[in-house]
């Protein structure tokens, strides 16, 4: 992989990162200043079917974004090849 192709990747996950860091920001400031009180119950059970749902959703993508990856590589690979040919 070429020098140039390696920092556009890089930049390109900095942007990601910079956006999901700016909007992650973005959703707390409206959360601290859109607060109100709810006067609701929740029991100690629906933290942790919050949380088996984040991992649920984590492990998808993981698995979805891997799948996905490795697709789009065998096809560029295939076309390459025939380009050699």
């Amino acid at each position: 992989m070429k020098l140039g192709k390696k920092l556009n990747i890089i930049i390109y996950i900095k942007n990601i990162i910079k956006f999901i860091l700016v909007f992650l920001f973005s959703i707390k400031l409206l959360i601290i200043f859109l607060i109100t009180p709810s006067y609701a119950y929740l029991d100690p059970g629906t933290g942790g079917i919050l949380l088996q749902i984040l991992v649920a959703i984590a492990a998808y993508i993981g698995f979805y974004y891997r799948k996905t990856v490795k697709f789009f590589k065998n096809i560029f690979s295939k076309i390459k090849k025939n380009k050699d040919k």
